[in-house]
């Protein structure tokens, strides 16, 4: 409170300085609070927090300070304010000691002009970069589809060496492929001094300077070398190599890069090679991923070429398969279609002219029971023998049909061999009568008498063996032998014959596999089977007249097909049906067909049958 001896003026000076404090304090004391509120609305923590609460408590003691200024003259407490000062000298201190700090540090912080000027750099920058990326990724894409829009291998090498040339800043690039333990140059591309890559023309006929030659990589060797003793790339040992893994790794030395890659289909690998003819080279961070990018692009390219590849392959073979599935198909219909002619043709045949060869056979017979003439006994004769002659070809073309559709079957009976060539002999010795040849045969002694089979189709077999063979013979002589062994020509024991060495004789054999066995035999054969013995007989039948061609032996005992010229030829035809039958029945006894032909001694038909051996007693029951 004023004392009421002050002057007016002193108490208006005292007024004024209360209302200045006052307002004074109220201005400190808004700054800590404002300075709260904007800190709270900032989106992070504020750095050096300690700086602003020390400057905080600062303004707050010094508006305290002026508070107690007021308050002090009024309640005489000195003591108070002295306090209050104190601590606010304290804070007055730390805070310009922590001044000394802060200030370089504002005035270093940039203006706002300046910081406008560094983002608009910095986004220049990551513009031009931007653009950069787009151009090497736009020139990537275009290297990759020149790399792989082809398939040939040394097309896709050397493309590859030319685009790394324009790409990278090199002298060359080379491509090495494994070859007997040896790295082989597959392309190159190196450019010549002054020269621009972008004008070269991209060519698969690069110009090949052969500069670089066969790397030599044994197993033992330290260094990756040149041929012409210049060390290329140094401290890359062959195991190193061999482990190299595309687009996992990559060799970088003083004048370039080396990077392997994986060949298609097998374990090996290749090489690509960047050189620089400079004496150092430091390729940067983007040279080395451009070159590893680039490498497995060549990687991915040979992949791709080689299922293509195969793919193909694949598909020439199905369409090859199909094309044989059709022909098989198509062979199939014509076999069907000419076995359903056949056996209409054969019934036809049964249905014309069975029943009149039997009624023809029968009224023969009953005019040769009658009174005759000798002459007209030889006209009778020779309506039987014709009449038989016909009925044998009709039994032939039945017994054809049926060997054509593996119908034909055995009857397994006992038979004298002596007396079955007896009742085939004469026939035969006919036939060489009419044609003037003559005819010799015998049984060798070590053959049995008496046997198990089928007796009339052997019979057959017998008169189909000698018609055949003189229907090649039209003057000379016909010999046939029965043994138990195969017989060469130049081991031929008969009188008379002029024997040629082996070796001159064209020979042709056609196999069948054993099919008669003990177990084989019908049920009324099997109460004799201790008695029976199974034995290769054999026949052979040699002839004097024309000879054989050695392209034709492979074909004489095909069948008969549909629309076949052999068949317009009636004694070729006759021939080739007869051999046909003769086949089967040989197949069905488990036997073999031989032919041995020469231009000069004419040719040997033989043939060996699996019959079983019997005893006399066996025979006669």
């Amino acid at each position: 409170m004023m004392n009421t001896s002050d002057s007016p003026s002193d108490y208006y000076v005292s007024l004024f300085t209360v209302i200045a404090d006052i307002l004074i304090s109220v201005a400190y004391f808004a700054i800590p609070v404002e300075m709260w509120f904007f800190q709270r609305n900032l989106p992070g923590p504020v750095p050096h927090q300690y700086i602003l609460i020390l400057y905080q408590m600062f303004i707050l003691a010094c508006g305290v300070t002026h508070l107690t200024a007021v308050w002090a003259p009024w309640t005489q407490t000195a003591v108070a304010q002295l306090v209050v000062k104190l601590v606010c000298a304290a804070l007055s201190v730390g805070t310009a000691i922590i001044m000394i700090k802060v200030i370089p540090m504002a005035f270093s912080l940039p203006v706002k002009a300046e910081m406008l000027a560094r983002e608009l750099g910095a986004r220049i920058r990551h513009g031009h970069h931007l653009q950069a990326t787009n151009e090497l990724l736009v020139k990537f894409r275009k290297m990759t589809h020149n790399i792989r829009k082809t398939l040939d291998v040394s097309t896709i090498c050397d493309t590859a060496v030319y685009e790394l040339c324009n790409a990278l800043t090199v002298s060359g690039v080379a491509v090495f492929f494994p070859e007997d333990g040896r790295y082989r140059c597959t392309a190159e591309y190196i450019k010549h001094k002054g020269e621009n890559p972008s004008s070269s023309p991209l060519s698969p006929t690069l110009v090949k300077t052969h500069y670089w030659k066969t790397i030599t990589v044994p197993s033992d060797c330290e260094t990756l070398r040149r041929m012409d003793g210049v060390t290329c790339a140094s401290h890359i040992s062959h195991s190193e190599i061999s482990s190299m893994v595309a687009k996992q790794r990559g060799v970088l030395y003083s004048s370039g890069m080396i990077m392997a890659f994986a060949l298609p289909n097998t374990d090996q690998r290749g090489l690509v090679l960047a050189f620089n003819e400079k004496d150092q080279w430091c390729p940067s961070q983007e040279d080395f991923e451009l070159f590893e990018d680039i490498v497995s692009q060549v990687q991915i390219a040979l992949e791709q070429a080689y299922q293509i590849r195969q793919e193909s392959k694949r598909n020439d073979q199905f369409n090859n398969q199909v094309q044989k599935n059709d022909e098989l198909s198509k062979a199939k219909r014509n076999a069907e279609m000419a076995n359903e002619i056949k056996s209409q043709l054969l019934s036809t045949l049964n249905k014309e002219f069975g029943g009149p060869i039997i009624q023809i056979k029968l009224l023969c017979q009953q005019i040769a029971n009658t009174d005759l003439e000798a002459g007209q006994v030889k006209y009778v004769e020779s309506i039987l023998n014709y009449n038989q002659t016909l009925s044998d070809v009709l039994n032939e073309a039945n017994d054809f049909v049926h060997a054509e559709a593996g119908d034909l079957t055995l009857n397994q009976y006992t038979f004298n061999l002596k007396d079955t060539f007896s009742t085939v002999i004469p026939n035969i010795e006919n036939l060489c009568e009419n044609k003037q040849v003559e005819f010799t045969w015998r049984i060798d002694s070590l053959v049995p008498s008496h046997w198990m089979g089928d007796n009339l189709r052997l019979r057959k077999m017998l008169l189909n063996m000698a018609t055949n063979s003189l229907q090649f013979t039209h003057q000379g002589r016909l010999d046939m032998v029965v043994s138990l062994e195969d017989i060469p020509p130049s081991e031929w024991m008969l009188p008379n014959m002029d024997l040629k060495s082996t070796s001159s004789w064209s020979h042709y054999t056609h196999p069948f596999p054993p099919t008669l066995t003990k177990d084989s035999l019908p049920a009324s054969s099997k109460d004799v089977q201790d008695s029976l013995i199974p034995l290769k007989l054999y026949v052979h039948i040699k002839n004097t007249g024309k000879n054989i061609l050695d392209k034709s032996l492979d074909q004489m005992f095909r069948s008969l097909a549909l629309g076949d010229p052999i068949i317009n030829h009636p004694t070729n035809a006759k021939l080739s049906l007869n051999l046909t039958t003769l086949c089967q029945l040989v197949k069905l006894m488990g036997g073999s067909i031989s032919v041995w032909t020469h231009g000069m001694e004419g040719t040997i038909f033989s043939y060996g049958l699996t019959l079983c051996m019997t005893s006399p007693k066996t025979t006669k029951s």
